[in-house]
């Protein structure tokens, strides 16, 4: 497996068309099944912007992208932050890690694409969200990871 993660799949599940959305991220605007195409989707979601774990994972992403373009997956990452927080993460990640990201980072700052997902964890505080992944296949149906 090129990349391993802790992830609790929630929804959608196996088999499950992948829900739609539109939003703003820090590669311009985007339709979520539009900028699927013919690819498939690595999706996985942050606490935050700014921990340790979550820039160690953004940075591996970036180190191992040819591996995904070879395998046709897109990586898409969702923290529940404003874009000018990603845009600002982006810069500080790129620069302590010597990376260059260029895959998008959906700003999600109300929430609604976490929640559409089921990706809020109710045990902690509204705005954390659980260490979710998601592969989208190009027929936009969630599989296993």
């Amino acid at each position: 497996m090129i990349f391993q993660i802790l992830a609790i799949i929630i929804s959608p599940r196996t088999g499950d068309t992948a829900p739609d959305f539109t939003a703003e991220t820090t590669t311009g605007p985007i339709n979520f099944h539009h900028w699927i195409g013919d690819s498939r989707a690595f999706f996985f979601s942050h606490p935050a912007d700014y921990t340790r774990v979550c820039t160690t994972e953004m940075s591996r992403t970036v180190q191992i992208a040819k591996e995904f373009a070879t395998r046709n997956i897109k990586p898409i990452v969702l923290p529940t932050n404003t874009m000018a927080e990603h845009v600002n993460w982006i810069e500080d990640v790129n620069g302590s890690q010597g990376t260059d990201s260029r895959y998008p980072i959906v700003a999600d700052a109300d929430l609604k694409i976490a929640k559409l997902y089921e990706m809020i964890d109710s045990i902690e505080r509204e705005t954390t969200t659980v260490r979710s992944v998601f592969i989208i296949d190009q027929d936009k149906k969630s599989v296993s990871p």
